[in-house]
């Protein structure tokens, strides 16, 4: 399945998690993002970041050049991009009909 191996190949590089006392705080890589947010490379998510476009905001952890996003903005990001799927039931579909 299609979708199943993308969200595979995000799984091959290892979160990054950086600790804030007792906080733990998943992160994940540009290229990460690129993937579970449907972008063509990291550097799309690079660029949409600088327009101000990227649904989730990038962070610089200390003097490091990457870009890191944080796993629940993503995961936020993706719930608000679901709909809730429309099933008609029967009875709805003849009451509809009917009137």
């Amino acid at each position: 399945m299609r979708v199943h191996e993308r969200y595979r190949s995000a799984d091959r590089h290892h979160d990054a998690q950086t600790s804030l006392g007792d906080t733990t705080i998943a992160v994940i890589t540009t290229q990460q993002v690129a993937t579970l947010l449907s972008y063509p490379s990291a550097s799309a998510v690079r660029q949409a970041h600088q327009r101000g476009t990227l649904p989730v905001p990038l962070y610089r952890l200390g003097n490091r050049r990457r870009l890191l996003a944080r796993l629940a903005d993503v995961e936020k990001a993706l719930t608000e991009r679901l709909e809730p799927s429309r099933t008609v039931t029967q009875g709805a579909l003849i009451e509809e009909e009917a009137s």
